[in-house]
């Protein structure tokens, strides 16, 4: 177990959706203090394991709810890569949904524009240890920081 208090500032638990939302809107200049642990140690690596697993083609939220700031950032990467036909529009008054191949391409490419000075680290969070109120909480990885 080790203090990750002395490393950084800022210790995400986990990288799939909910983590790549939260992280990509914390400003630029503290991703360096930022660690993501998860254990496949990239982002939404088990998300996209489990839409391949149950071979979604298309996902059920549409092209707008993406985890980056750009509300549809998603739907231009489709345009400009030529790619409009994996998306699925339901009817006129709703967005289109995307292909899960679509927003797997366009999640990596985000990633590496905005976070690519976060750290994500392939390991197993085992312990939190609440402290003081004038203190950050302390996380234990098995492995230690490597």
């Amino acid at each position: 177990v080790i203090d990750l208090a002395s490393c950084v500032q800022i210790v995400v638990i986990g990288a799939g959706r909910e983590a790549l939302h939260v992280v990509s809107r914390i400003p630029h200049k503290l991703h360096e203090d930022i660690l993501v642990v998860d254990p496949a140690g990239c982002w939404l690596s088990s998300y996209f394991e489990r839409l391949q697993r149950h071979e979604v083609d298309f996902l059920r939220f549409p092209v707008t709810q993406v985890p980056f700031p750009k509300v549809l950032g998603l739907q231009e990467f489709a345009k400009r890569s030529a790619r409009t036909e994996e998306t699925i529009s339901s009817s006129g008054k709703f967005m289109p949904v995307p292909g899960s191949a679509l927003f797997m391409d366009y999640c990596g490419k985000e990633v590496k524009a905005l976070l690519s000075k976060v750290k994500v680290k392939q390991d197993t969070v085992t312990q939190l240890q609440p402290l003081t109120v004038d203190e950050a909480e302390r996380v234990g990885l098995p492995e230690g920081m490597r």
